[in-house]
């Protein structure tokens, strides 16, 4: 993966997920999100980490009774954010919506 030829000034895959956490955690505290976890890396070119985080955001939705017996709580599901991180700098650059690109 070219881990091992990186530049003394580059930061390391390790450290570009940590900022890119630290980001969104700060970024999205007032959201209450939960389970944020590493979901995929890119390094398509020396200059950005690209990294994918997941996580779920708490809902407000109120259980429901579609029979009137049973009250079922709506699913969460799971949300996905790209963060570019520079390579030098370990500075995250952007935050975006993940869109899948197959």
């Amino acid at each position: 993966m070219g881990l091992t030829n990186q530049t003394e000034t580059e930061i390391d895959v390790k450290q570009a997920v940590q900022a890119a956490k630290e980001f969104a955690e700060t970024l999205l505290e007032a959201e209450e999100i939960s389970d944020l976890g590493l979901e995929a890396v890119e390094r398509p070119d020396r200059k950005y980490w690209y990294i994918t985080l997941g996580f779920h955001r708490s809902r407000s939705g109120k259980p429901v009774r579609p029979s009137g017996l049973i009250t079922v709580t709506p699913p969460r599901e799971r949300e996905y954010k790209v963060l570019k991180v520079d390579a030098r700098t370990g500075d995250v650059l952007e935050m975006q919506m993940f869109k899948d690109r197959r």
